[in-house]
């Protein structure tokens, strides 16, 4: 018995070890796999199950939704009361300017990947076609990410096109200017074509 808590204690030792050589590294995300946690930790699995709880409970589950358009709106609302039901903290609906051109999930630490699939799920049954999942790490000397935080992004709505008519194009006087002057590929009078 004394054994085994000298052998445990010596583990612990040996794990805190190599977290504080990778926070001095600048590593934030150290046991980011179920595996990696094992191999870290002196706890057997049920007890790191128990610990995983914990952090679960503690952290809540955040999504913050991106729009790039008013129009999509009314679809983000009925996507943030889903997860709301679903018991994710959804604070609010902002509408951004840039952001990517298909929609996306995306995620802070390697540990949310299967979490983020979920909320992903949820975004493509509410106009987020084709959403995935996408991991993104965070720049070196920055605050670590809280865990279970996720970003929702819509797509850029399409650009509206109108069918031009080619004679409108050519003929009208406000679209050609000035006969002096080179617009739409015409030239001015004094140039010649060879």
């Amino acid at each position: 018995m004394i054994r085994i808590q000298i052998l445990r204690k010596r583990l612990t030792l040996h794990s805190s070890a190599r977290l504080e050589l990778a926070k001095q590294e600048g590593k934030h995300e150290v046991a980011v796999t179920h595996n990696e946690a094992l191999a870290l930790s002196p706890l057997p699995q049920a007890e790191l199950t128990q610990v995983q709880q914990k952090v679960n409970a503690v952290f809540t589950p955040r999504v913050f939704i991106h729009i790039r358009d008013e129009a999509q709106r009314d679809s983000a609302r009925r996507l943030q009361e889903e997860l709301r039901a679903q018991k994710y903290d959804a604070p609010g609906i902002e509408k951004v300017n840039v952001g990517p051109q298909r929609p996306d999930v995306r995620y802070f630490l390697s540990a949310d990947a299967e979490e983020a699939e979920r909320v992903a799920k949820v975004f493509r049954s509410f106009g987020g076609a084709n959403a995935q999942p996408q991991f993104i790490a965070m720049a070196k000397g920055h605050e670590p990410p809280r865990p279970r935080s996720y970003e929702i992004w819509y797509a850029p709505p399409e650009p509206v096109l109108m069918p031009l008519r080619p004679e409108a194009v050519l003929t009208s006087p406000k679209l050609l200017g000035p006969p002096d002057k080179a617009v739409f590929g015409h030239f001015p009078r004094s140039t010649t074509l060879t």
